[in-house]
C-alpha cells in the first residue's frame, strides 16, 4: 500500500501564517519546500537545505498578505475550486507595499500559473550595490536590490508580482525569471540569490515497471518537477538506491490493482511499462479505467498493436483505448533506455505546459 500522504503545500502556508500571527518564528524545511531540497539545489552552488530558515526568520506579520495569496493561487489552480470567488480574503491581501507601478497582483485568477519565490541574501551590502557588465540591463553603484532582507513574493506567469515589501527593477527582473527558469538569472549579481516553488496542483507519474527504462525515467521526471510512484512485483527493482526521489509501490500482482488503493486522479499521468512488456495488457485496461489525464504504453507498433487487441478482447472498449499514447514520448531518434526515458518526459513536460496555457 501508498504511504500516508505528506502535509500538503497549503498546510505548510498556513501554519506560517498562524505562527507569524502568533508572533511565532514558522517551522518549514525543505521537506515542505521541495526548491530547498538536496536533489533540487545540486546545480545551485552555495545554496543548502538549511537556507531555506534564514527566510523564515526574515518574516513577519507583513508578509501574511503574501502567504494568503499564495494559498489562493493553490486553490485557483486545483480543478475544484477554480471557479471558486476569493470571498474572505483579507483586507490588502492584494495590495503591493513599494511596488513599481502596475504591478499590480492578480490573486484567484482561475489557472493563473504562480510561483512562490525566495530570495535569499548572503551578503547585504554586495545585494544593495550592481557591478553589471554591459550585458545586464542595471548599471552603477546603487541600482541594485531595494533592501539587504531576504524574504518572500508571488509572481504570476502575465507578469504580476505580489510582495509585502519594497523591491527595485533588478529585483522585479529577477522575480519574473521564475516565470521563465527559476535559476536564469540568479547569479548574475552579488550577494543575492533567487529560487521558486510552482504553486499548482502537479499531477503524479504512476509508472508501472521498474525495469530500465523506468529507472531513467523516474530521475529525469523528478528532477523537472514530477511527482513519480513507481510500481512493480518484485521488490528487488524497487530498492531505495534505485528510485531514491520516487514513492514505491510493491504489488501482489500485476493481475490484481482494483484492490491496491492508488486513487489516480484527474491531473495524474499513467505510463505502462511492465518489465518485458509481460503485464502492458492488464495494466493498460486498468489505466484507461482510471480517471487518469494522461495514459502512456512504451513500446514498438506491433507489440503496442497486440497489447490492445488482448485488452479489447478482455473487455476494454476502444474509444477508451483511442485516448492512450502508444507509443509514448516524443519523437527524436531514442534508441538507449536513458534516451526514451528522455523522450518520455519531454512529453509530459509538453503536455503539462499545454494544460497550464488552457487553464
Amino acid at each position: 500500500m501508498p504511504d500516508a500522504p505528506k502535509p500538503t503545500l497549503k498546510a505548510t502556508l498556513q501554519a506560517m501564517i498562524d505562527a507569524l500571527r502568533a508572533g511565532e518564528l514558522p517551522e518549514a524545511g525543505a521537506a515542505d519546500f521541495p526548491c530547498f531540497s538536496e536533489e533540487a539545489l545540486r546545480s545551485h552552488v552555495g545554496v543548502t537545505p538549511e537556507a531555506i530558515q534564514s527566510v523564515l526568520a526574515s518574516l513577519s506579520k507583513a508578509d501574511i498578505p503574501t502567504l494568503e495569496e499564495a494559498i489562493v493561487a493553490l486553490e485557483a489552480l486545483s480543478p475544484h475550486s477554480a471557479t471558486e470567488s476569493r470571498a474572505g480574503a483579507p483586507p490588502g491581501a492584494n495590495s503591493l507595499a513599494g511596488a513599481p507601478p502596475g504591478a499590480e497582483s492578480r490573486a484567484g485568477a482561475p489557472g493563473q500559473p504562480a510561483w512562490l519565490g525566495f530570495k535569499l541574501v548572503y551578503d547585504s551590502r554586495a545585494a544593495l550595490d550592481s557591478n553589471d557588465t554591459e550585458v545586464v540591463g542595471f548599471h552603477g553603484i546603487g541600482a541594485g536590490s531595494a533592501n539587504g532582507d531576504s524574504g518572500i513574493f508571488l509572481v504570476y506567469e502575465d507578469g504580476r508580482v505580489t510582495c509585502s515589501r519594497p523591491y527595485s527593477e533588478r529585483d522585479r527582473m529577477q522575480m519574473l525569471d521564475c516565470t521563465r527558469g527559476p535559476h536564469m538569472h540568479s547569479e548574475q549579481y552579488a550577494g543575492i540569490t533567487w529560487l521558486s516553488l510552482p504553486l499548482e496542483v502537479s499531477g503524479r507519474v504512476f509508472i508501472f515497471g521498474a525495469g530500465e527504462v523506468p529507472f531513467w525515467l523516474a530521475r529525469y521526471a523528478c528532477d523537472v518537477g514530477f511527482e513519480t510512484v513507481v510500481l512493480d512485483d518484485d521488490p528487488a527493482y524497487l530498492t531505495q538506491e534505485r528510485f531514491a526521489c520516487s514513492e514505491r509501490v510493491c504489488l501482489h500482482s500485476f493481475t490484481e490493482l482494483d484492490g491496491v488503493g492508488l486513487n489516480i486522479g484527474a491531473q495524474d499521468f499513467v505510463l505502462v511499462l511492465t518489465r518485458g512488456h509481460m503485464y502492458d495488457p492488464e495494466v493498460l485496461a486498468y489505466a484507461v479505467a482510471t480517471d487518469a489525464h494522461y495514459v502512456g504504453m512504451m513500446g514498438c507498433l506491433m507489440k503496442n498493436e497486440r497489447v490492445m487487441a488482448l485488452a479489447e478482447r478482455a473487455g476494454v472498449a476502444q474509444s477508451r483505448l483511442q485516448t492512450v499514447h502508444a507509443p509514448v514520448g516524443l519523437r527524436f531518434g531514442a534508441k538507449t533506455p536513458p534516451e526514451l526515458a528522455m523522450c518520455v518526459v519531454a512529453e509530459l513536460i509538453e503536455d503539462r505546459y499545454r494544460q497550464r496555457r488552457i487553464n
